[in-house]
C-alpha cells in the first residue's frame, strides 16, 4: 500500500490509538520474563484494515494455538516516537508493528504497518 501525502486530511485521524511499550525484566533464572505492556502515548489515526493472504496461521508450535491475522494500516501525523519495538492497542486488540513510514519522507504523514491476531 503506497501512500502520498495527498491521500490524508485531518478530519480522517478520528481513532485514537494506544502506543504501548514493552516492560518486560528477565526472570529470576536469568531468562526473559512474561511480556508485560504499558501505555506510553496516545496517537489518533485513520485506520485501514486489509485481510491478510494464508487465513490462519499458528501462533505457537509447543501450544497449537491458531491466531487469524489481519493487515492493519494506521496513519497519523508525522511522529518520530512510534518505534517498531512498540505495539498499538485499538478497539481492544493488540497489534504488533511490523513497519513505520514517512509518506514520501516529507516528515507530514507517518504510516504504521501492524498486523492483528498477535498473541499477547
Amino acid at each position: 500500500m503506497t501512500s502520498k501525502t495527498t491521500d490524508y486530511s485531518a478530519g480522517e485521524f478520528r481513532f485514537c490509538v494506544k502506543v504501548q511499550k514493552n516492560l518486560t525484566k528477565d526472570d529470576l533464572a536469568g531468562g526473559q520474563g512474561k511480556p508485560e505492556w504499558a501505555d506510553d502515548f496516545e496517537i489518533w489515526c485513520k485506520v485501514t484494515e486489509k485481510t491478510k493472504g494464508g487465513g490462519e496461521t499458528y501462533g505457537d508450535g509447543t501450544t497449537g494455538r491458531i491466531m487469524s491475522e489481519t493487515r492493519v494500516y494506521f496513519a497519523t501525523w508525522w511522529t518520530e516516537d512510534v518505534k517498531t519495538t512498540h505495539r498499538l492497542f485499538y478497539k481492544n486488540k493488540a497489534f504488533n508493528i511490523r513497519n513505520v513510514i514517512n509518506v514520501e519522507d516529507r516528515n507530514k504523514f507517518t504510516e504504521i504497518v501492524a498486523d492483528a491476531g498477535v498473541e499477547t
